[in-house]
This record gives C-alpha cells, structure tokens and sequence, in this order.
C-alpha cells in the first residue's frame, strides 16, 4: 500500500512492538540482516529520492524513548501518536542532511561529534545503556554511529541557516537559568554567564525534533513524501 501524505502530514502511523528486530536476529555467519524502506522523500526536478529505513526509525524511536526514560522503552508497543512524530522527525533530519550535502557540509566537525556522542550516550545510560539499545534493536554499533553523525550535521546545518526554528533567544537562556531547568548541568554557584553554554544547548537539543517537524512541512510542495504501509 503506498500512501502520498498531503502538506506533508503524516497521517499514516507505524506500530512497532519486540518484533521489529526480528529480521536482523538469528542470523548464522555469512548471513546478512534484511532492512525495509518505510518512507522517501521526492524533491521536485527528478532529484533522487532519499529512503528513510525501518532501522533507521527503530533506531531513533527507541532512543527516544530510552532516553526520556519511558516504562519498557525498549519492548513496550508505541502509539500512533508517538511513532507518527518520530518519522517525522526522522524524515525531517533527512530532508537537513540532503541540504546540508548539497552546500559542502555533510561531514560532521570532529569536535562536534565527539561532542553530541557524550550528550546522547550519557542520555541512554552510558555505554551499557546503548549496548542494551543496540541488543533490543537488533542493530549495531555501525548504525548507532549513523545516528549520531546525522544529528550532528542536521542540527549544525539547522543553526548555521535556520536559527529561527532552533535557536534559543537570551529570554529564553535567561528563564531556563531562573527556574533552574538545567541546574544538574553546571555548579550550583554559576552565574548566568557562566551557566549560558550549557543551557543553551540543553534548548537546542530540546527544541530539535520539533525545528525538523517545522523544517520539513515548511518544504511544501517541493518535497513529496511518501509513506510505504506493510498491509
């Protein structure tokens, strides 16, 4: 079944359960895992399409979720209206890197990288908590690194030329400071000039997903997605 999303809404929703690593496991050597294409991406003037796997989705989803420390995050079903916003934000993140390949950035800043690998791996729990993501999944730590240098080049290509959908303003650092949102982030003594780096980039990462979400559907018509459906 192949549905064409209209304004880029996603009105089709994947459920994924324990089953999604069902066709990377039990493999004997030699054997190599089977992936599924669950989405493209279609620019106007018959410019190639970018795929978004099922790996891929998995992969983000689960992270996610184990990141924002949810209930059996790496076996519990998700519904519709959670894995809808995931592949959003997955065809989102897509949609930035092409760009960011076609204006000579697609390779990630080596500091930036190592950087976002410590955020994203603390996150998860530190090195125990990817390996138990990587073991729900059924994927590797090839594919994990896939994620990381994705984010990277998507979220520095969305702060160098789309600051409006990511960027936070001084208001907004300055309020984080005053409520304390981040306070674990630096020492309980900081000033605001000092706290500053840190919370800016607890806002960037938070405000992420949702800068892609704006980012794709701000697309319009030059872009047409397409959500391939398992009937």
């Amino acid at each position: 079944m192949l549905a064409t999303l209209a304004a880029l809404t996603l009105g089709v929703a994947l459920q994924v359960t324990g089953a999604e690593a069902v066709l990377r496991s039990g493999l004997t050597p030699g054997e190599h895992p089977v992936d599924a294409v669950i989405a493209s991406l279609e620019p106007e003037g018959g410019i190639a399409p970018r795929y978004a796997l099922r790996s891929e989705y998995v992969l983000l989803l689960r992270a996610d979720l184990q990141m924002r420390g949810a209930p059996e995050a790496l076996t519990t079903a998700v519904d519709r209206s959670v894995s809808t916003a995931v592949l959003e934000w997955l065809l989102g993140e897509l949609a930035v890197v092409r760009e960011a390949e076609r204006g000579g950035a697609g390779d990630p800043d080596p500091s930036a990288l190592s950087q976002t690998r410590q955020r994203v791996v603390a996150q998860l729990g530190g090195d125990p908590g990817v390996a138990a993501l990587l073991s729900a999944t059924g994927l590797t730590a090839s594919e994990f690194d896939t994620l990381l240098r994705r984010r990277t080049v998507a979220q520095a290509w969305l702060l160098e030329r789309h600051p409006r959908l990511i960027e936070p303003d001084d208001s907004a650092v300055r309020e984080a400071f005053e409520s304390g949102q981040f306070a674990q982030g630096y020492r309980a003594e900081a000033t605001l000039g000092e706290a500053r780096r840190v919370i800016r980039q607890r806002l960037i990462e938070a405000r992420y997903p949702a800068a892609l979400r704006l980012y794709l559907r701000g697309l319009g018509s030059r872009v047409r997605v397409r959500v391939f459906v398992d009937p």
